[in-house]
Parts: structure tokens; C-alpha cells; sequence
């Protein structure tokens, strides 16, 4: 009676995994990186590089922009960032006219999954937007899949040139004047072991290990419980790099207790971070700091 009762929740757990499976589809991650510009406001090229005296950023787990207000809060609290770096992006109509609203950004998006039963199979996955052009960009879809709907998590990895001079043209500067800054937007995979999460981290890591220059990395890290916070921490040690911890209004999002938004970063000093409580328009509060470099 129990090896058929173990069989008729095997079938089940099968036959709502290929349901939900067939919600969505999944991508190569040669084809996961979409890029494009929002509508120009300024009569001048793009600019070379940041001001490596202030690099301010947005965090943010969009919530797929399923709650009202969005098309308030990201253009209102976004718009004077250099880098918006945000998670589960939405690439519906809505999403699209939300991220062209804030002109003079150019925006990378890595494909986590399509909606396959929606109009135009629209995209959901990390983001990276600035008003500086990158230098490069790819990303990396985690090994690992979520249980029963069968879908990635995926990063999106980005660098940028960034003067140590508080000017953003390079072209009359030598490359001793500049650095490259390289910013990582994470989803972590969740309902998952710490060992998944531990390979996810293990492919931001081999980036962090190889870029010579400063780097941020930050997004929604899924560190739903004590011992995933742990294994995280103990890697971004490992790495050499600082976590930042004092924000006003410090009221990030929590799961079982557990924080599972944060900012890390090397070779920068924090001048100011906030948690923008006041805001309603996704289940997690958007992150605001500035940095600088070292």
C-alpha cells in the first residue's frame, strides 16, 4: 500500500511538473541576452565612462511589474541612478513601456524564461540598465532548476568604464585614469537545496576571481534560510568583498526570517544607502546607494 501510494504521488508531482511545464519555455543561454536603448532626451553621444567619484544604483526585484504603481516608482527612483540592476524584469507591453520611460538608459536583460501561453511569449529574467554603454555583457542561467515549473535563475554580467577623475569622457584620458567595473544582477535560484544555490554563486564567483577592478553584485539572492546566509557570506569573503549593511530605513525583505536582498561590492566605499520603504509597488523594497571608488 505504501509503494503504491509512493507511485501515485510520483505520477501526480509528474503530471503538475508537465503542466506547469508547458507554461513556460525555456532558453540556451547563448540566446538569453536582449538589449535595447530607451528613447534619448539628451542632444549628446552616449557618455565613455562613470564618474568614479559617484556610481549611484537602484536594486530591485520587480515583481514582474504584476503590482500598481510601477510605472510611478521605477521612473521616479530610477532616473537619477547611473545603474539600475534589477530582478524578474518583465518584458510585456507594460514592462516595455515602463523601462522606455526613463530615457537616456541602455538596457541588458538575461532571459531566465518565456511565458510560452502568452501573447509574444514575453521574457522575465535580471536586469542591468545605465546611461553609460558596456563594455561587455553575458550571462549566465543557474544549473539548477526550480522544482515542479522546471525553470533558471540567471545573472546578467556587465562591465563599465569608470573614470577615477570626476569627468565621463575618456577619450583624451589614459587608460591609468580609468578602471573596468564589472556589475552582476542575480536572481538566485529558491526552493532549492543550499548546494544549488552554493553552483550559482560558484559562477558569479569565477567572474569576481578573474575581473581586475571593482565590482557590484547584487539582486535578490533567495537566502531564504540561516544556512544559505551563511554559505553566501562565507563566498563573498572568500572574494574579497564587503557587504553593505547600513541603510537607513532598513526594512528589506524577509523569508523565514531571513533577509534575501543585499549589495556586495569591492574596491568601493559606500557613501549613502537607503531602503525605500515607502513603496508598494512590488513585494520587496527597492535599494538605493551610492558609491565610490577606492
Amino acid at each position: 500500500a505504501e509503494y503504491m501510494g509512493a507511485i501515485r504521488i510520483f505520477r501526480f508531482a509528474s503530471a503538475v511538473s508537465v503542466q506547469m511545464g508547458s507554461k513556460f519555455s525555456s532558453v540556451n543561454e547563448a540566446e538569453a541576452h536582449v538589449t535595447f536603448d530607451s528613447p534619448r532626451v539628451l542632444n549628446c553621444s552616449w557618455p565613455h565612462a562613470m564618474n568614479g567619484s559617484s556610481i549611484k544604483i537602484l536594486v530591485w526585484n520587480l515583481k514582474k511589474q504584476e503590482l500598481s504603481g510601477m510605472e510611478e516608482d521605477l521612473p521616479h527612483y530610477g532616473q537619477d541612478r547611473d545603474l539600475l540592476i534589477l530582478s524578474e524584469g518583465y518584458m510585456d507591453s507594460l514592462g516595455r513601456s515602463i523601462f522606455n520611460s526613463l530615457p537616456d538608459f541602455t538596457w541588458d536583460m538575461g532571459i531566465s524564461f518565456r511565458y510560452a501561453r502568452r501573447d509574444n511569449t514575453p521574457a522575465t529574467g535580471t536586469m542591468i540598465a545605465s546611461k553609460t554603454k558596456p563594455t561587455s555583457v553575458f550571462v549566465k542561467l543557474s544549473e539548477d532548476t526550480e522544482p515542479i515549473i522546471n525553470t533558471h535563475k540567471c545573472m546578467t554580467f556587465a562591465t563599465y568604464t569608470v573614470n577615477r577623475s570626476s569627468g565621463t569622457d575618456v577619450s583624451s584620458s589614459s587608460s591609468s585614469d580609468s578602471v573596468s567595473l564589472l556589475v552582476i544582477s542575480i536572481h538566485a535560484v529558491n526552493a532549492v537545496s543550499v548546494s544549488a544555490l552554493d553552483r550559482q554563486l560558484s559562477q558569479a564567483a569565477a567572474s569576481i576571481r578573474a575581473h581586475v577592478g571593482p565590482v557590484i553584485f547584487a539582486g535578490d539572492f533567495n537566502t531564504n534560510l540561516a544556512v544559505k546566509v551563511s554559505h553566501m557570506r562565507a563566498l563573498i569573503a572568500e572574494l574579497g568583498m564587503q557587504e553593505v549593511e547600513r541603510f537607513r530605513n532598513d526594512e528589506r525583505k524577509k523569508v523565514f526570517g531571513q533577509i534575501i536582498d543585499y549589495v556586495f561590492s569591492r574596491g568601493l566605499r559606500v557613501k549613502d544607502a537607503e531602503v525605500l520603504v515607502q513603496l508598494t509597488s512590488s513585494d520587496h523594497k527597492a535599494m538605493r546607494v551610492e558609491f565610490e571608488l577606492l
